[in-house]
């Protein structure tokens, strides 16, 4: 029983990195969910209760929907844009 005590963070850890594809680099238990973050090369992905959230190979469709709406209301003003290294500038 002692010992079941000493290694069960030890267990846990690895039982939960095999359900996960990726090297798990955060694990976090709030009182509300279970937070999840792997990395595997340049790709961090953040799952929540087990669920997929987020993955920072996808990222460019998040940021590409948050711009259409100021363009849109730029171009109704009659704002133009200049796009320059990832920074729009009026």
């Amino acid at each position: 029983m002692v010992l079941g005590m000493l290694f069960s963070e030890n267990v846990a850890s690895g039982i939960e990195q095999g359900l996960y594809r990726d090297k798990v680099i955060l694990r976090e238990q709030t009182p509300y969910q279970k937070l999840v973050v792997t990395k595997h090369k340049d790709d961090i992905r953040l799952f929540i209760n087990g669920n997929i959230q987020f993955s920072s190979k996808d990222e460019y469709r998040y940021h590409e929907a948050l711009v259409h709406i100021p363009m849109s209301a730029a171009k109704a003003a009659g704002m133009s844009w200049c796009w320059e290294e990832g920074t729009a500038w009026l």
